[in-house]
């Protein structure tokens, strides 16, 4: 899931970096330090830019989340379960493996075995130059 980036008016918990001292060399002699004009302009204009893209982006957070669900392999134990291990260490516990995820991890063994090979090097006996072609 990525970060959501707040600014100081929608968040309260946000460090000010302008307090620390930054003795960078910055190229082409830009005042990229936060105490700088220069950066707190560039600041506030592209805020406004991320601020519609977390908004934007926010709207795919429940689909991301089903999806992490559908794919998950690993799943907790319930109370049932967490009983029969604590009575007997030894006994295993149930295993969940998704078919979705067990699909997507063979196609992507299948594409890695297809797409990663080095190419194998074919001598044609007509033409004097080799071609290289994925066998």
């Amino acid at each position: 899931m990525p970060n959501i980036i707040h600014t100081e008016s929608s968040n309260t918990n946000v460090v000010d970096f302008s307090k620390e001292e930054h003795n960078y060399s910055y190229p082409f002699e830009l005042d990229l330090d936060p105490k700088g004009e220069l950066h707190k302009d560039l600041v506030s204009k592209i805020m406004p830019f991320v601020q519609e893209s977390a908004g934007n982006i926010s709207t795919r957070f429940d689909s991301w989340n089903e999806i992490d669900r559908t794919l998950t392999a690993y799943i907790e134990t319930d109370d049932a379960e967490k009983e029969v291990v604590y009575n007997d260490p030894r006994k295993p516990v149930s295993i969940v493996f998704p078919n979705t995820y067990a699909i997507m991890e063979t196609i992507l063994a299948y594409l890695v075995a297809a797409f990663y090979q080095e190419p194998k090097e074919f001598v044609l006996s007509n033409v004097p130059s080799r071609i290289f072609l994925i066998a």
